[in-house]
């Protein structure tokens, strides 16, 4: 129970990246976790519950190997971590409510009609809903997105 999917998911990463946190265990959730085990677990992760914790930690070298998935997705709000390989590009593009992208590690350039923005880890910028932009990374990075949906 003390375990569950995403924290073990992360672990699964870390632990392939030989990155394992100090007293962290090598082992994956326990069998009592209502969560699926970790051969259950395919390319398409269940999104995240409210109260579930969800780990946003760097993934270091396992960086070059991740991809894009989705975190958490609700009536109103989506969490998506957008992990960008060096020399990556998001071609411009639009979405129809307002948006954040925090930099969780790398370097990203978001790039909008009438400005760009340069991020570092711990960076954030804010864009309204329907503003077209862009995003690329010339040596990696990975994006916390965060989604307003169906706005009135």
């Amino acid at each position: 129970p003390g375990s569950c999917v995403w924290l073990g998911k992360a672990r699964a990463h870390r632990r392939a990246a030989g990155t394992l946190l100090a007293g962290e265990s090598n082992t994956l959730p326990c069998s009592a976790c209502e969560h699926p085990s970790p051969e259950e677990i395919t390319m398409a992760l269940p999104h995240a519950q409210p109260l579930d914790v969800i780990d946003l930690r760097p993934l270091g070298a396992a960086l070059t190997e991740a991809r894009s998935t989705s975190l958490l997705k609700t009536e109103h709000l989506q969490l998506m971590r957008v992990v960008l390989q060096a020399g990556q590009e998001l071609p411009s593009h639009a979405v129809d409510g307002p948006l954040t992208l925090h930099c969780l590690e790398g370097h990203a350039v978001v790039e909008t009609p009438t400005r760009t923005c340069e991020l570092q880890p711990g960076d954030l910028v804010m864009l309204e809903g329907r503003e077209p932009h862009g995003v690329r990374s010339a040596v990696g990075a990975s994006l916390l997105v965060t989604l307003l949906l169906h706005q009135t």
